[in-house]
């Protein structure tokens, strides 16, 4: 992934001041099943999670994205593919700001959300780490707050194809209710 960060420097400079806007994204959460890939996952250096539906859709559930990953790398845990994902990113924005291919306030929001979202995963991380009892249920209850607060600031910010404007009448979405929340809490993912 850093090369292509690389790559996208050498546009941004190659190309400044034109309308050259280069993104990053990795291959996630899923490989397709019925790819070449998928079907010989040793064979690409690949380790498959989840096979099933019923796998896919659990893993859809987890609090914590990286257990969504259908798959790693013999060279790259999803730890590692989660890490050097929002890395890669930041380090684009940087660029991007660098090369004035966006403003700095907006490039020091990204960057601010972008560690944001990696000390809450870690957090998430150690909850999830923790053993039953009193103290894992007092930091649920934090971590829970955190998330719900998270996903809320998220929303608002973000523009999208299923939300291009907000109405303001979209409050809560499916997956930050009570309910939705407490399913994935008592599956302790």
């Amino acid at each position: 992934m850093w090369g292509t960060v690389d790559y996208c420097e050498h546009l941004l400079r190659k190309y400044q001041g034109r309308r050259v806007t280069p993104y990053i994204c990795p291959m996630l959460p899923f490989l397709d099943p019925g790819s070449e890939i998928y079907d010989d996952p040793e064979r690409f250096g690949y380790r498959i999670f989840h096979r099933t539906i019923e796998e896919h859709r659990r893993a859809l559930l987890s609090i914590n994205w990286k257990h969504r990953l259908n798959v790693e790398t013999e060279h790259m845990s999803r730890d590692d593919l989660v890490d050097v994902s929002y890395g890669a990113v930041r380090a684009l924005t940087l660029l991007k700001k660098k090369y004035k291919a966006l403003p700095g306030g907006v490039a020091r929001w990204i960057v601010e959300r972008i560690d944001h979202t990696r000390e809450l995963l870690g957090a998430i991380d150690a909850f999830q780490a923790m053993a039953e009892g009193a103290p894992k249920e007092a930091m649920g209850r934090e971590v829970r707050r955190r998330v719900l607060q998270y996903n809320r600031e998220q929303l608002r910010s973000v523009s999208s194809q299923q939300r291009p404007v907000d109405f303001g009448f979209a409050d809560r979405q499916w997956f930050d209710t009570d309910e939705a929340f407490e399913r994935v809490m008592r599956r302790g993912r």
